[in-house]
């Protein structure tokens, strides 16, 4: 039996398998002050009059984000062409100058027919000129409209700008007038008065009529002319396309029938005795543009994928119409037809000019 024997003074008790690696078996040493602060914070704290010291938090310095960057800016609009400006000035009152283009010549062929085209009036203590109700008074303040709303758009085009307001301004003048004029005959007060404020009135309206004629051919030779630079370019465009080829037919027809109508819309009804007759300044460009345009239609016609064309069907009937319609006109030129009366020489210029509407209509119904 083994013999238990005290520890070597100075020797260290070996590990007990339960300490571990972390618990040391040397045992712990305070100092006898340490003691006596815990034993004085503890009587302290039972006391109440103990104060906890409290941690001082070291100030937050606040996260600045930067700010970000601003957006680009947005990039710079393509810059129009003074060919594009002014198209688009034209396209503005297009409707405006469908709307009085054959009715303005309707009214005052139906006036002249009344009135006569003397600076005296005939028939002033019974006539009523009732054709004036063709000039769609009504209508003009969304004219007015229109041609402001063109002349704004930027940048100016001068000479465009000019023409557009010497049209609104004498068609303002003349429904103005040919309002009171109707008003004085459905009233009836020429019975009343003789007729003397309707001999007052008709030079005015005379006047009236052909200041407005005149802006009107201005402003339309302006529009013609830019319209026609821009058919210009895009046929050349579809010519050099195969692929476009039934397009460039539609396009094609569409531009000669333009030129078909202002050669027609320039003649003018002149009095040859008794009878009227057209007069026209250039009566071969007149000829030739009918013909080509007669040709250029019966090819466009010809073509199957015209045809095939949505809405082709009723483009290429009015273009027929159209065809047809100028060649009467263009025979009476060339033959020096005499008429019974103004209004027969005109119907068949407003025949025309109705075609050419339908056929617009017919082109922006298309789908290529």
């Amino acid at each position: 039996m083994s013999k238990h024997r005290e520890p070597t003074k100075g020797a260290t008790r070996p590990s007990s398998s339960l300490s571990g690696p972390h618990f040391s078996a040397t045992p712990i040493r305070r100092s006898p002050l340490a003691i006596s602060a815990i034993f004085a914070l503890v009587a302290s704290a039972c006391s109440g009059e103990a104060t906890v010291p409290v941690a001082v938090q070291a100030p937050i310095t606040p996260v600045v984000f930067p700010e970000p960057p601003p957006p680009p800016p947005p990039p710079p609009e393509p810059t129009e062409t003074p060919e594009q400006v002014s198209a688009r000035k034209a396209g503005a009152v297009t409707s405006c100058l469908n709307l009085y283009n054959s009715n303005m010549r309707q009214a005052h062929v139906g006036y002249l027919d009344r009135m006569g085209d003397d600076p005296t009036p005939s028939h002033t203590d019974w006539s009523n000129p009732s054709s004036l109700n063709m000039l769609h008074a009504s209508s003009v303040p969304q004219c007015r409209s229109e041609v402001d709303e063109a002349v704004a758009i930027t940048p100016a085009a001068p000479e465009l700008d000019a023409a557009l307001t010497a049209y609104i301004t004498s068609l303002e003048a003349l429904t103005t007038l040919a309002t009171t004029t109707q008003t004085y005959f459905e009233r009836e007060a020429n019975r009343d008065d003789g007729g003397a404020q309707g001999r007052a009135l008709h030079p005015q309206m005379l006047a009236a009529f052909d200041a407005y004629f005149s802006a009107d051919r201005a402003l339309r030779d302006q529009v013609n002319l830019i319209e026609r630079r821009g058919v210009e370019v895009m046929l050349a465009e579809l010519a050099a396309a195969p692929d476009q080829r039934p397009r460039y037919l539609v396009e094609r027809t569409r531009a000669c029938a333009m030129s078909s109508l202002d050669a027609i819309t320039a003649l003018r009804v002149e009095r040859a005795g008794r009878q009227f007759a057209y007069v026209s300044d250039q009566e071969e460009a007149l000829l030739a543009t009918v013909s080509a345009c007669q040709v250029s239609t019966d090819e466009m016609i010809a073509d199957p994928a015209v045809r095939a064309l949505s809405g082709g069907e009723s483009f290429i009937r009015d273009a027929g119409e159209l065809v047809a319609a100028s060649m009467i006109v263009a025979r009476a030129v060339r033959e020096d037809t005499s008429f019974r009366s103004e209004w027969q020489a005109t119907q068949q210029v407003n025949n025309v000019i109705g075609e050419y509407n339908s056929l617009v209509d017919d082109y922006n119904g298309l789908r290529f």
